[in-house]
């Protein structure tokens, strides 16, 4: 998270978004990250 948090909150927004929709059941594994 740390690794992630360095780069820029956009830039985690942006590959979030399309692995919340490509992976639905990981995102109710990982709350955090929605």
């Amino acid at each position: 998270m740390a690794k992630r948090q360095e780069n820029s909150s956009e830039d985690t927004a942006a590959p979030s978004r399309r692995t919340v929709t490509r992976s639905m059941k990981h995102t109710r594994a990982h709350p955090a990250s929605g």
